[in-house]
């Protein structure tokens, strides 16, 4: 029998669409319509009802879990107070180009002294267009109040301070955050003295965000974002399989933060301090953004993007819960509280030592005077390289700039 046209069709037939997978998900949620008795004799029968349509903001916010839109986010470099420049740009923008800011490094000015930064504390005039979220690296005092208080700090409406360190969702990412800088000696002194000495962060903090993160996986999410102030010590690289030590000053590396990227696994990693623009793609992609300057000290197109980057990304959402970074097992902090420091590879001398002792098997085995001597001192070649982060930072060989914020350590000969 044919089909008449006011019957409608069956699901899936052409001219009916597709319900897609977040209002799927969503009418899980709404009970079934109730179904008419078939007993004639049976009264009280009850009349089917009509589905309800889920909410249209359930479905948007359903839509950005699930990773089928993405966000456009502005991130920007120490801005040390320069609260105007940012505003500046945000203005140039068309309304709805940027859902809201990050920004990395330091914030504040030196010494917390308020200059231009304080025409935008509390003023509804000087409100910014989109939210602003920040981390800084000296502010012992704003650092210091979010760790009693334990919310973030708002300086207006749209300016906030995310805290000390935490996981925090913003508009359906995942941000973890870590203001503050890294001592060698007080991030192994933790007893007693909290999450932080002054500015400087301890190893409890590392320990508490990667228990945040573990809490996150139990809930089948994962961190979309990670903001620190420092650049890693190294960085992983899935060409050469190892760990590369990056070119910047020591003081504006952590080897905490290095730990950090290789734990949690974010999409994207963004950091600032070294006055230093890198983009280096991943599995996570790591943003190093310079420091904030008038537009004026600017001649080309191409450097003012150094301190300012938009980004697409859309959030991990329950889609893949597997690593997204294949590293080696490899200790990222030291046992002490020193850095990284490696040990320099043996010479030709060494090895001739180590032939003539094992040739002699009668002879008890033991450690010859020159041997001693030359394992004592490392080769001049490696004392003058920058793997050693407690030398004097040279930036390259003989003064020259690095082309690339990491390099290959140098492989030597064997004699």
């Amino acid at each position: 029998m044919a089909k008449s046209e006011s019957e409608p069709g069956e699901p899936g037939e052409p001219g009916e669409p597709e319900p897609t997978e977040a209002e799927v998900k969503l009418q899980e949620f709404t009970p079934p319509p109730l179904k008419r008795s078939l007993d004639t004799g049976y009264a009280g029968a009850v009349t089917p009802f009509p589905r309800p349509a889920p909410p249209q903001e359930a479905v948007e916010h359903m839509r950005l879990v699930e990773g089928e839109t993405s966000l456009s986010i502005l991130c920007c470099g120490d801005l040390c107070g320069q609260v105007d420049l940012l505003h500046s740009k945000l203005l140039e923008l068309r309304p709805g180009e940027v859902d809201f800011v990050l920004a990395v490094g330091c914030f504040f000015p030196p010494h917390e002294h308020i200059g231009r930064l304080g025409l935008y504390v509390g003023r509804e005039s000087r409100k910014l267009p989109v939210p602003v979220y920040f981390i800084d690296n000296n502010s012992e005092v704003f650092i210091g109040k979010v760790e009693e208080t334990r919310r973030p700090i708002l300086l207006q409406e749209n300016l906030s301070f995310l805290g000390s360190c935490g996981i925090a969702e913003i508009q359906g990412l995942n941000v973890a955050f870590l203001s503050g800088r890294f001592d060698p000696v007080t991030y192994k002194d933790k007893w007693g003295r909290g999450l932080f000495t002054g500015s400087n962060y301890t190893e409890a903090v590392i320990e508490r965000l990667e228990k945040d993160a573990r809490k996150l996986a139990q809930r089948g999410e994962r961190v979309d974002l990670l903001l620190t102030c420092e650049w890693p010590d190294r960085i992983w690289s899935p060409e050469k399989r190892k760990w590369l030590k990056t070119m910047v000053h020591p003081d504006s590396a952590s080897p905490a933060v290095s730990r950090l990227v290789a734990r949690l696994r974010p999409q994207y990693h963004i950091f600032g301090t070294a006055d230093r623009f890198s983009f280096i793609r991943g599995s996570t992609k790591s943003l190093a953004l310079a420091n904030a300057r008038d537009m004026r000290f600017y001649e080309t197109e191409e450097e003012l993007r150094k301190w300012s980057q938009t980004l697409q990304i859309r959030p991990f959402g329950r889609r893949n819960l597997s690593g997204v970074i294949d590293v080696e097992e490899v200790e990222i902090i030291p046992c002490d509280s020193k850095r990284f420091k490696e040990e320099p590879e043996p010479d030709a001398q060494q090895t001739d030592a180590a032939a003539e002792v094992d040739a002699d098997a009668d002879a008890p085995r033991q450690e010859s005077p020159e041997r001693e001597a030359v394992a004592a001192e490392p080769p001049a070649e490696t004392a003058a390289h920058d793997d050693d982060p407690w030398g004097k930072w040279k930036g390259g060989e003989e003064g020259r700039e690095p082309t690339s914020p990491i390099e290959a350590p140098v492989e030597k000969d064997g004699g």
